[in-house]
């Protein structure tokens, strides 16, 4: 299971994540990090198949970066969740699509916090708490308790 979770609050945004790489009855690693930093305000935590996510949020961390070398100033949260939307996108019409879903996260001076849940299919929403389960395995015998009568 992989789990993202963030809430906007008043004047701050939290953002929280699984820290578990699990893949069937096996699991990898217990200290796995999601989040990325992406500008001073700005961050994302990312969810689906490891290679994808890894590559995905690394290529956007970097050309948000060049963006900023490039014109003198950071992009906003809600610049940063276009932008993402936009590469995901063009990437699902190519022949490497990323399966990604990503929660972006900022508190920006004039706008304030914000949350942003962006699927693998290019579908961004802004909203004020985001939630994402990936993968929701429960072991075979496993079944919540029934009262009984």
């Amino acid at each position: 299971m992989e789990c993202l979770l963030a809430f906007v609050g008043k004047d701050f945004v939290l953002i929280a994540a699984d820290a578990t790489s699990r893949r069937s009855i096996l699991t990898y690693t217990q200290d796995l990090d999601r989040f990325v930093k992406l500008t001073s305000t700005c961050g994302v935590v990312g969810a689906g198949d490891e290679g994808d996510r890894v590559q995905f949020l690394e290529y956007i961390a970097k050309n948000v970066q060049l963006y900023k070398m490039r014109n003198g100033y950071e992009l906003s949260t809600h610049g940063v969740a276009n932008y993402t939307r936009r590469n995901i996108a063009d990437f699902l019409r190519s022949r490497t699509p990323y399966q990604v879903n990503m929660v972006i996260a900022g508190c920006d001076r004039e706008t304030g916090p914000a949350v942003y849940f962006l699927d693998y299919l290019g579908c961004l929403n802004k909203q004020n708490y985001a939630s994402a389960r990936i993968r929701l395995q429960l072991p075979g015998g496993f079944a919540p308790p029934t009262p009984h009568p």
